[in-house]
């Protein structure tokens, strides 16, 4: 059994781009959601295809394979982060229609794709050091070139 009806649930997340017709979800202001931070009242954020959505994981916690001190470590707080970087199955995505509850208020589509760009270009700005890791091996290659020839070369 849900805990919203099944016109509110999020979409399953993944990474299409596809966004789901969305009905009328409550929005939380972040200010709300942040009151919700202890085991008995446990909410989270977590973005679906440039939709933040909220979730009220209170009755999960003690079910979370990884413990509820993870979700209570971010609870109240955008989880977003840690939620992709885990990795979750996508039978993790699907269970978390289970326990959405609403919207953030504000974070529409474009505020997110812009904040998407603003760390898209933060992340261009590292590339060049990804670059520089050919550039060592590149170099070591020579250097060993180098070294082999000086070592077999004739002595004068």
């Amino acid at each position: 059994m849900t805990n919203a009806p099944e016109v509110e649930t999020a979409p399953l997340l993944d990474d299409t781009d596809a966004a789901p017709a969305a009905p009328a979800m409550k929005e939380f202001t972040e200010e709300e959601i942040a009151k919700h931070n202890t085991a008995e009242d446990c909410w989270m954020i977590i973005e679906n295809n440039g939709d933040k959505y909220v979730y009220d994981v209170t009755k999960f916690l003690d079910d979370h394979p990884g413990g509820p001190e993870i979700l209570l470590d971010r609870a109240g707080q955008d989880a977003t982060d840690d939620f992709d970087d885990i990795g979750h199955s996508n039978e993790a995505k699907e269970q978390l229609k289970d326990f959405v509850i609403g919207r953030l208020a504000g974070a529409k589509k474009s505020q997110v794709a812009s904040k998407t760009g603003a760390s898209s270009s933060s992340s261009t700005a590292t590339k060049p050091d990804s670059g520089t890791g050919s550039i060592l091996i590149v170099l070591s290659v020579v250097i060993a070139v180098v070294a082999l020839f000086m070592q077999f070369r004739p002595v004068q």
